[in-house]
């Protein structure tokens, strides 16, 4: 019997690195068959650059992390008449090859062979198991990388969806099966660790919903658009997209506008090359300016009714654009609607980020009740939806923030006070991929509290008649000095605390429970001392930026500021009035699209 000629492909992104040297051992044990191990580099900075002669393989650089994408650059760089996709978290059999090419070669009518799984884990008492997971032709609930046992031939391998973060593999296996040519080996060729494939038994499930919704007819045009700013996190940022292009609604619904903020990683190399079956706008300022310049660049191109604000680090679950659609429709003209945006466990299982993540010193989530309506002050936007038109009428973001922060909480006043209602709704759900470290905390705590002196002048309202508003500098000098002798030791104490794995802890039982939660409360004691501290500083930091001595001086130059403005307000309005109208051509100031799909 002939086997096809046949390549082994790996998709290498930066998780595939440490497996990789097994998995080219295991493609050269294939038993009675002779595999060319095609290595397909998706990693950010191009890892296996010239190390093809090295590693024994044909190496090809693929900048999208698109599976379908690489799978069919590996087949254009070979002749072979069949691809094994070789995970590089998997490990093969011998028999893996041979097994599934022997399948092929003796009924010319398949074209795709998949096998069953081996689900390796422990039991209770740490011995090593495996169970088989048979991949039901009839069945949609496959289990989690069961992509690892794909084996196709090149006609149906070439018409894959090359769109990155689509279902690829999934779409062959429904085609084959729709048109008869799919087949199955009942044996367990491929093993993979219980845990990881039930971590990506969510992803298998969002792929055969997303197959099914692309047979509707797209909208002309987004119901929302998703604007984001990103700034040296093409990592994460890559996850963002994916799960906003991966969302569960009909074709065209949204789009999606990023704009880098000048990053130096990999952002400019990577970005244009992701092409998705959502469009996407990407475009770049030449020189840092902060989140505000960079959303305001990204605002005009904008051609949703809606705009979703996120963070870079914003990880949608796959109906948070549809929950933030139906939730403008239930409330209403004039809403805005904000979501959640709580850190994942593996992150809260750090003693620093779980309390930060219960408490209200980075955001106010621990207090919100669902449905309820709320100040402007807590428009976040990590995970915030409002008329797009309504934005552009007020001016957008003020730039003058910069990078220090604050810009979210002063549009989301203008926009209360342009009428504007926030409704907090939880079942819009995003995660926020950022693990603070202790010196990350003390920075921004530092940085926001600076950016609130400008917040505080542009709007005095925030001030008058709080128990602070009578502060000076001086107040808040005297205030640090007579803290400094406390701020050593209660730093320790919480940079210690704050590296604690609470989840390992509490793993152990017992007394060790209470244990967990009085490291907790002690920290949250710790962090909540040193952010009044390092919030005095921020501030007496922006105080003497502009020139002020305190809160009093503040409310009053703010004050006399308003009043000259309202007095400009009514002047202008006044000649306005008494002028004749003229009508002169609008100019057009469009932003560069680098790319959209």
């Amino acid at each position: 019997m002939r086997y096809p000629t046949a390549c082994a492909v790996v998709l290498v992104r930066e998780e595939a690195l440490p497996h990789l040297e097994r998995a080219l051992t295991e493609i050269r044990a294939q038993r009675d068959c002779e595999l060319t191990p095609v290595l397909v580099d998706q990693t950010l900075a191009g890892e296996l650059e010239g190390k093809g002669p090295e590693l024994g393989a044909t190496v090809l650089r693929e900048p999208s992390p698109s599976r379908g994408l690489g799978l069919v650059r590996a087949l254009e760089a070979t002749d072979a008449e069949a691809v094994l996709v070789w995970e590089a978290r998997a490990c093969y059999g011998t028999d893996r090859a041979r097994t599934q090419l022997a399948a092929l070669a003796s009924d010319e009518s398949l074209h795709l062979v998949t096998c069953d799984l081996a689900l390796a884990s422990t039991n209770a008492a740490g011995e090593p198991y495996r169970e088989t997971r048979a991949l039901d032709l009839c069945d949609d609930d496959l289990p989690g990388l069961w992509h690892a046992t794909v084996c196709v031939r090149r006609p149906l391998l070439a018409t894959i969806d090359r769109a990155a973060f689509a279902p690829s593999e999934f779409g062959l296996w429904t085609a084959a099966r729709a048109s008869g040519v799919l087949g199955h080996v009942t044996n367990a060729l491929v093993e993979v660790e219980l845990e990881a494939s039930t971590e990506h038994v969510a992803t298998v499930r969002v792929d055969a919903q997303l197959h099914r919704l692309a047979q509707q007819t797209p909208l002309e045009r987004p119901e929302i658009t998703v604007l984001l700013a990103t700034h040296n996190r093409c990592d994460i940022l890559l996850d963002c997209i994916a799960g906003f292009a991966r969302q569960l609604v009909r074709p065209g619904t949204l789009e999606i506008v990023v704009v880098d903020d000048a990053s130096s990683d990999a952002t400019s190399r990577v970005l244009p090359h992701v092409r998705t079956n959502v469009r996407v706008v990407y475009d770049r300022l030449p020189r840092g300016a902060g989140a505000s310049a960079a959303r305001n660049l990204g605002l005009p191109v904008a051609r949703g009714a809606r705009v979703l604000f996120v963070n870079d680090d914003t990880i949608p679950a796959p109906d948070l654009v549809r929950r933030h659609l139906e939730a403008h429709r239930e409330l209403g003209a004039g809403a805005m609607v904000l979501g959640t945006f709580r850190q994942p466990d593996d992150i809260l299982a750090n003693a620093l980020n779980r309390v930060l993540d219960d408490g209200n010193l980075v955001f106010g989530y621990a207090g919100f009740v669902a449905g309820e309506e709320l100040p402007g002050g807590h428009f976040y936007t990590c995970n915030a939806s409002v008329d797009t038109e309504v934005v552009r009428a007020i001016g957008a973001f003020d730039e003058g923030y910069g990078e220090c922060g604050g810009e979210d909480t002063d549009i989301g006043l203008r926009l209360i006070a342009a009428g504007q209602r926030l409704f907090f709704r939880p079942e819009c759900q995003a995660t926020h991929r950022h693990r603070l470290s202790f010196e990350d905390f003390r920075r921004r705590q530092h940085r926001v509290a600076r950016a609130h002196v400008r917040l505080y002048f542009d709007h005095p309202e925030l001030v008058v008649g709080q128990p602070f508003a009578e502060r000076t500098t001086e107040h808040m000098r005297t205030h640090l000095e007579r803290s400094a002798p406390a701020i050593p030791l209660c730093e320790s104490a919480a940079r210690t605390l704050a590296e604690i794995d609470l989840d390992r802890v509490a793993a152990t039982g017992g007394e060790l429970d209470a244990t967990v939660r009085d490291l907790a409360h002690t920290l949250e004691e710790c962090v909540r001392r040193l952010h009044s501290v390092y919030w005095i500083e921020g501030l007496l930091a922006g105080f003497d930026e502009a020139g002020l001595t305190g809160f009093p001086d503040l409310i009053e130059k703010a004050t006399a500021r308003a009043a000259v403005r309202a007095f400009e307000r009514t002047t202008d309005d006044s000649v306005a009035a008494a002028t004749p109208t003229t009508t002169n051509p609008t100019s057009s100031n469009t932003t560069e699209v680098i790319h959209h799909a």
